[in-house]
């Protein structure tokens, strides 16, 4: 198998001659192997071994309109915060945050967005032999909230419900604009995205989830599956979703992820939903990547295979970016584990 078939049969729920796999690397991590490797972007990612490659566009991606004060497309205005091994970016100003007119921002343009991403180069160089992911992230509730701020958006869900919904509206459309674009070049799978979930439960009550955002996500997918009958959809949300998963498998979701472990237990997942969805994550990076050893990051993978895996259902990754303060050997046990008959390029990780 090559990784597009081993993928789409994983995805299936059917067993693969290997487990598929991929690893987000945080930009720290990706220049650090890119100078190990000589090579960076998809092409790094290609060598390493991974099966899945991801074209992210929309919220989630930052295309700046002023690159000196940070202001992105959206008119969101970000700053750098050090934390130590690296930075990430924070929001500094909210364009809605002290109006409730939805004129007052300039939105971007999805097909001029679309258009400067890549993914006819993506699709010419890698579109026969891997998985290929588009990735609309940032779908409805978090491009509310990242034009108004959490705190507000959240107190209008409550107090001014039309206009919350009108926002998330905003989101809905940017988005599935893009999601019809990938559809349509021919990608395998749509990744859509929203934190519904806290570390140990949800952000929202599962009642309000179902009022406002699951008609909305039914509608998305029912329009994808209309262009495209056989193309899968994933949806990423960080921690605790549990009470809202056979909702999505409701309105048609093929693949969670990132199926944070230390939020929801994987194995549970497999048994209660194994025959309905498949997985794409379930590996550690709160303890087991930055504060592990190599044979606890092994140990962590092949119980992923051995358990979510079995049966197929299982893209093993990170549940989220692998951190500048992740130990390379931990790295290079991943990969090891994944993929043992390339262990002489993987050994060049080295702290």
């Amino acid at each position: 198998m090559n990784s597009k078939e081993r993928v789409r049969t994983a995805v299936l729920r059917q067993q693969p001659d290997k487990t598929p796999f991929l690893a987000f690397l945080t930009s720290e991590v990706h220049d650090k192997l890119s100078a190990l490797y000589g090579v960076s972007g998809d092409e790094l990612h290609a060598l390493l071994g991974h099966d899945v490659l991801v074209l992210i566009a929309g919220m989630w991606r930052r295309d700046w309109r002023d690159p000196e004060r940070l202001v992105d497309s959206w008119g969101i205005r970000w700053h750098n915060v050090n934390y130590g091994p690296g930075e990430y970016l924070e929001i500094l100003e909210y364009p809605l945050a002290h109006t409730d007119d939805l004129a007052a921002v300039d939105f971007p343009d999805p097909e001029d967005e679309f258009r400067r991403i890549g993914i006819d180069d993506l699709l010419a160089q890698y579109g026969e032999t891997h998985w290929i992911v588009g990735g609309p992230v940032g779908t409805m509730f978090e491009t509310a909230w990242m034009l108004r701020g959490l705190e507000q958006f959240m107190i209008d869900l409550v107090e001014a419900p039309a206009f919350a919904e009108a926002m998330i509206d905003v989101g809905m459309r940017y988005h599935l604009a893009l999601a019809r674009l990938f559809v349509e070049r021919g990608v395998d799978m749509i990744w859509t995205g929203d934190d519904f979930g806290a570390q140990h439960k949800m952000l929202l009550s599962p009642a309000m989830w179902r009022r406002i955002f699951k008609p909305r996500y039914a509608a998305f997918y029912a329009e994808l599956k209309r262009l495209n009958p056989d193309i899968l959809i994933a949806h990423h949300s960080d921690g605790n979703i549990e009470p809202i998963i056979p909702d999505f498998i409701e309105i048609g979701l093929d693949v969670l992820q990132a199926v944070q472990p230390q939020s929801m237990d994987p194995a549970k997942l497999k048994r209660q939903y194994g025959d309905r969805l498949a997985f794409w994550g379930t590996m550690d990076v709160q303890g087991t990547f930055p504060h592990g050893t190599p044979e606890d990051v092994a140990v962590e993978a092949r119980q992923r295979i051995e358990v979510v895996g079995r049966g197929g259902g299982l893209i093993l990754a990170p549940s989220h970016a692998i951190q500048p303060d992740v130990p390379l050997r931990n790295l290079r046990a991943y990969y090891e584990t994944l993929r043992p008959e390339n262990a002489a390029l993987y050994a060049r990780m080295e702290d």
